[in-house]
Order: structure tokens, then sequence, then C-alpha cells
């Protein structure tokens, strides 16, 4: 068994927190989960059923083909990359008085990123926007720090964060932010 290809529709997710919530995503098309029984024992029947292709691997194999590049916890989905609304779906579905939107810029640690998700899927935020050139593509290491945030957060990079900013005021949202050059 070779070590999966990199293929830019898809994505691989590590860890049972980020794999359980994306194998219950129906926009999402899984190719492939290599797993330990151990771990295939505690997931739902039902979601394995969805399934085309099961690998079971002992851990010693999945850490031949894994070993320390990742934490997979013994279990490694391929699946594809959800597609990302843009700036203006996000204006024109958002709800202006009650719709949180985390706008990020020059965050660009994967884990970081991924923390930042898990806390807005908890207040409800259901987007979170980055700038594209400070910023990382969902990665393996977001999607298990984000588990399985990542599943209900949009994930959105623009150009300029400045010019989002002012299109969210001129749409009538409130913008309340930080700025650390102003003490």
């Amino acid at each position: 068994l070779k070590k999966m290809k990199k293929d830019k529709d898809f994505i691989e997710i590590y860890g049972l927190n980020a794999i359980r919530p994306a194998l219950k995503n129906d926009l999402r098309k899984h190719e492939k989960l290599i797993i330990t029984r151990k771990n295939k024992d505690s997931l739902d029947k039902k979601l394995l059923e969805r399934l085309n292709v099961i690998v079971e691997l002992p851990m010693r194999e999945i850490n031949k083909l894994y070993g320390s590049e990742h934490t997979h916890q013994g279990i490694v989905l391929k699946t594809s990359r959800l597609t990302q609304p843009s700036l203006d779906e996000i204006l024109f579905n958002a709800d202006q008085n009650k719709e949180i939107i985390v706008m990020l810029d020059h965050v660009n640690d994967p884990n970081n990123i991924g923390s930042i998700m898990r806390s807005c899927s908890l207040f409800s935020c259901k987007s979170l926007i980055v700038t594209k050139d400070n910023s990382p593509d969902i990665t393996p290491a977001i999607a298990k720090a984000a588990s399985g945030a990542l599943e209900i957060v949009n994930y959105i990079k623009v150009t300029n964060l400045s010019r989002a900013i002012e299109k969210f005021k001129r749409n009538n949202f409130w913008v309340i932010g930080l700025d650390n050059n102003k003490r």
C-alpha cells in the first residue's frame, strides 16, 4: 500500500475527532479510509457503510505510511475538499443583526487557525475570513486542530482584508475590531 498521492480536490484528515464529523458530512465525497481495527470498532457502522474503500491496517503499518509526519491516531481519511462560499455569498446570506463573522490578519499557524475555528463553532460563528497571502490553505493540521469545526465553519480567503471590512460596512454590518497599533 503506497502513501496517498496529493490531489488538489481531496484532503487527508487525521484523528477521530476530525474524521467523525467529516464522515457525517453529506457534502463530502470520501475516497479512502485507512484505519486500525480498534478505531474501526469505535466508529458507527452506518458511517462505515457509506465508504467505498476501507483499508484496515495495524498501527505499525499506518506509522510506516504516515510516521512522525502527522499525528494520525491510527485513522486517516482521504476526502473531498469542501467548497467554500465567496465573500459576496456570505454577505447575501448572512443575517445582519445576528451573524458573527471573524476576520483574521497574519494568522498563519495551522494549529491556531484550527483552534480559532473550534471557538467559532462554539459561539455559532459561521465564517472565518483570512487573507490569501498570509494564511494557509486547509491542511490536515487545520482539520485536526479544528476537531470537526471545519465541517460547520466557512474558511474564506480574501485578497484584501480592509476591502472586505469596508464591504461589510457598506452592507450595514456592524464591524468591531481590535487595532493593535492604537494603544
